[in-house]
């Protein structure tokens, strides 16, 4: 089942949406609502794109991406993934249901009166114009697209071109775009004749000189917080009318609470065919009671948290400085500390492990205390690894201060050249400038699309229809949905 949409881009109001950690994810039923023109046909639109295994006309250069309950993730370029999906929309309807257009398949609905017959015009007009508008943002964003695909590459190519002539193997795309952005319209000042051109070549290619060494901050240790949180939730006990059979059962236990849900408002079993008893869907009301599923909201909330605390503390050891960027007499004694700093962050890592085990066994066992069986990590240990690796690392860069001045000075003169040389060739801020009026156009050519459904909107509700086509649509239902309704 698909949990969320993580990504949309260039796909009718959404021109760059990503899934924020704040919206719920999709469950077995969504309702999704809002104003008019606020992307709900759009959203269907995506599901569709999967369902016909092929993109919108409208949209074909659009970008998305779905993650499902599996946490697989499927783009816009694996649309043959879903076999099951099926979109009732007002692209269904317009591909089934001809209404009021000639040589459709099935008896048109008639328009009656003169009122009625005007605003069809407009409406029809309506809809040329907003198709034609669409297609005029699409161009723009294709444009776009062209253009950003164009620079970029010149930029890469340039970044490269520095890389590898100046040996800087850090040396990327992002780097000489800050650099061209912080030098502004006067890069003519930044070039360089051959003779200091040559001289900041050497100054930079010192061997003599290291660069001065940031060591990023250790994760906060919440192992104590986690701890109180953790025993607080295991010392609970829910107040219910237990059911001895489904208490010890954890599977049992699952497949009932899913049953109870699924039976709401129904008198006949989905399994098996027999009336269900009020006093039996109340017996298990009692025993899932809101006690019950505020504590699993509760214990589904700490495990994420504690999950998210073991994958930072986990990670922080390879993000420390690689042991080459020091100088030689600091190497051995820096790698002896990043390794204690490693075991002593296994060690704490598995304890943090068994506070999510003791979750787990309190899921399965809600109505009785869990015993806290949860030693206390060496701290002290880690904290005083992290200390000596700063301390490593400031006396790095103690040493290299007196040519960490030099240096620096020699890779701004080279790095402000070559890109003063680079936006005479390409002529950038004539590029950047037209990629910014093309942007301008593409939110007008958007904001005219929305004036136009927007009118839409306004006139088909105008519009009285007979319904006399209420049988064959009833018939399409009935072959979409595979009921009655």
């Amino acid at each position: 089942m698909v949990k969320k949409i993580t990504r949309i881009k260039n796909f009718g109001i959404f021109s760059d949406f990503k899934w924020r950690d704040d919206i719920p994810e999709f469950s077995t039923y969504n309702l999704i609502y809002g104003w008019n023109y606020s992307g709900k046909t759009t959203l269907s639109r995506i599901f569709q794109s999967f369902e016909l295994q092929r993109m919108h006309p409208d949209f074909s250069i659009a970008l998305f991406e779905v993650q499902t309950d599996d946490n697989q993730k499927y783009t816009n370029a694996d649309l043959s993934a879903f076999k099951q999906i099926r979109v009732f929309n007002s692209d269904f309807i317009k591909a089934n249901l001809k209404w009021h257009i000639e040589d459709n398949e099935i008896d048109p609905i008639f328009i009656l009166g003169e009122e009625n017959i005007k605003l069809q015009n407009q409406l029809d007009k309506a809809k040329s114009l907003l198709e034609q508008q669409i297609s005029e943002t699409n161009k723009i964003t294709q444009e776009i697209i062209n253009a950003e695909g164009k620079i970029k590459k010149l930029l890469s190519q340039k970044a490269g071109f520095i890389k590898e002539n100046l040996q800087w193997p850090d040396y990327e795309k992002r780097n000489l775009e800050r650099t061209i952005a912080e030098m502004g319209e006067k890069h003519a000042a930044f070039s360089l004749v051959p003779d200091e051109l040559r001289k900041y070549i050497a100054d930079d290619r010192a061997s003599n000189i290291f660069d001065t060494i940031s060591v990023p901050s250790l994760p906060v240790l919440e192992f104590l917080s986690l701890c109180n949180e953790t025993k607080a939730i295991l010392n609970q006990k829910i107040v219910a009318k237990v059911i001895p059979e489904v208490e010890a059962d954890p599977r049992l236990s699952i497949w009932i609470k899913e049953g109870k849900d699924l039976h709401k408002n129904l008198d006949k079993c989905q399994f098996c065919g027999n009336k269900i008893g009020s006093d039996l869907l109340q017996k298990y009301e009692n025993h899932f009671s809101k006690e019950y599923d505020n504590l699993m909201g509760c214990i589904a909330s700490l495990e994420n948290k504690i999950s998210r605390h073991k994958e930072a503390v986990n990670g922080f050891p390879n993000i420390l400085p690689d042991k080459a960027r020091f100088y030689q007499e600091f190497q051995t004694i820096y790698s002896a500390h990043v390794e204690a700093l490693q075991i002593a962050i296994g060690a704490y890592s598995s304890q943090i492990e068994k506070l999510s085990f003791s979750l787990k066994r309190k899921q399965e066992k809600p109505f009785s205390s869990i015993p806290f069986l949860v030693d206390m990590p060496d701290i002290p240990s880690i904290k005083a690894n992290y200390k000596s690796i700063q301390e490593i690392a400031g006396s790095h860069n103690i040493k290299s201060t007196e040519f960490d001045n030099v240096k620096k000075k020699a890779r701004k003169a080279l790095e402000t050249h070559y890109a003063a040389g680079f936006i005479k060739e390409v002529d950038y801020y004539a590029v950047h400038n037209a990629l910014r009026d093309l942007y301008l156009h593409q939110g007008e050519s958007q904001q005219k699309s929305l004036e136009f459904e927007k009118t839409i909107g306004e006139i088909e509700p105008q519009i009285s229809d007979f319904a006399k086509g209420v049988e064959k649509i009833n018939e399409v239902l009935f072959r979409f949905f595979g009921q009655k309704h």
